[in-house]
C-alpha cells in the first residue's frame, strides 16, 4: 500500500497572470488558423485548459500532479494538477516465475486548489499489470480503467 498527500505553500504571490483571461491574452494562441472544426475546438479547449492551469498555479501553487504510469493509472499523464493532492494506491503482486510478475491494483486520488475542496471529486483507477524483470528493473505493461475510459502504459521501473 502506498499513499501520499502533497500541499503547495506560496511564499509570495505576484498579481500578474492570476486569471485565465490574463494568461490567455499573453499566450496569444490563434486557433482560428486550424481549418477543421473538430481540431479547432480541441485547440481552443487545450488553450483554455493551459491558461486556467497557469493562472491557478500562479494563485495557489502546484504540487506533483496525479495521472499517468505512477499514480491514477487510468488517466493520462498529469491529468489532475492542483495545489493539493491525495493519493492512496494498493497492489497485490504475484510472482509467476523468476522473471515474471503480475499485479492487480486499485487507486483513489483527488486534486483541488483549495484544501477544503479535497474529497469532493475523488477519482478511481483499477487495473492489471504484467511485469517482466530484467535484472533489477521491471518492464511493466499496465492497463487501468477509470471514469474517463481505459489507459495503457508500457514503462520501465515500478510505479512506486
Amino acid at each position: 500500500m502506498h499513499g501520499r498527500v502533497n500541499d503547495a505553500h506560496l511564499l509570495r504571490r505576484a498579481e500578474a497572470y492570476d486569471t485565465p483571461e490574463e494568461v490567455a491574452a499573453e499566450l496569444d494562441v490563434d486557433c482560428g488558423l486550424v481549418e477543421q472544426a473538430e481540431r479547432r475546438a480541441a485547440c481552443q479547449a487545450l488553450a483554455a485548459d493551459l491558461a486556467a492551469y497557469i493562472a491557478a498555479s500562479n494563485r495557489f501553487g502546484t504540487v506533483t500532479p496525479l495521472g499517468g504510469s505512477t499514480s491514477l493509472r487510468a488517466y493520462r499523464e498529469a491529468r489532475f494538477r492542483a495545489a493539493h493532492t491525495r493519493l492512496l494506491s494498493t497492489e497485490l503482486r504475484v510472482r509467476v516465475s523468476r522473471n515474471l510478475e503480475t499485479a492487480v491494483f486499485r487507486e483513489r486520488g483527488e486534486a483541488a486548489d483549495e484544501r477544503r475542496d479535497l474529497g469532493r471529486e475523488p477519482r478511481d483507477a483499477t487495473g492489471l499489470s504484467l511485469r517482466y524483470w530484467v535484472g533489477a528493473i521491471p518492464l511493466r505493461l499496465a492497463a487501468a480503467d477509470g471514469d474517463e475510459g481505459r489507459a495503457w502504459f508500457f514503462t520501465a521501473g515500478l510505479a512506486w
